[in-house]
């Protein structure tokens, strides 16, 4: 019976595979610019993720996560592959990102930051579509911190 149970799972599962290439960032993974980037300072990102559809209707970012990241070439680099490939870069990132969550009307911020450059990235999510369905859209951006105790704002 066990077995059958697992073979079961195995035919379910299997038709949920992931067919995208494996794509892996060539840069390097700098590590300490990274850390650098995570270190704690006295300077606020602030900012709002929406999305405008092409017919021209505006939606926030209601209760999602904006995650940010120092910017690196190998973030860079990441971002770009996750649209379009399988990577396992994003979970080598997750030690040197923060994440919060946006309001109702999609504003976030992330204060304690150190000065450099970001790499801040959400998902706009909206109710609509047949079925139920609810389309989401990746929104993305940098700010650049150029000293201490410095808001910037940014829009994703």
């Amino acid at each position: 019976m066990l077995r059958r149970v697992a073979a079961i799972m195995f035919i379910l599962l299997s038709g949920c595979a992931d067919t995208r290439p494996v794509v892996e960032p060539t840069s390097s993974f700098d590590v300490q610019a990274l850390a650098r980037g995570m270190a704690t300072g006295t300077s606020t990102i602030s900012g709002q993720a929406s999305w405008v559809t092409e017919k021209g209707i505006k939606h926030y970012a209601v209760n999602e996560t904006v995650t940010l990241l120092p910017s690196t070439p190998y973030v860079a680099e990441c971002t770009r592959i996750v649209l379009n490939a399988t990577s396992h870069c994003g979970d080598m990132l997750k030690p040197y990102s923060r994440s919060t969550k946006t309001d109702a009307e999609g504003h976030f911020v992330f204060r304690g930051l150190h000065p450099g450059s970001y790499f801040l990235t959400a998902h706009v999510c909206w109710a609509g579509g047949r079925r139920r369905l609810r389309p989401c859209q990746a929104v993305q951006g940098e700010a650049v911190i150029q000293h201490d105790e410095q808001t910037v704002e940014v829009f994703l």
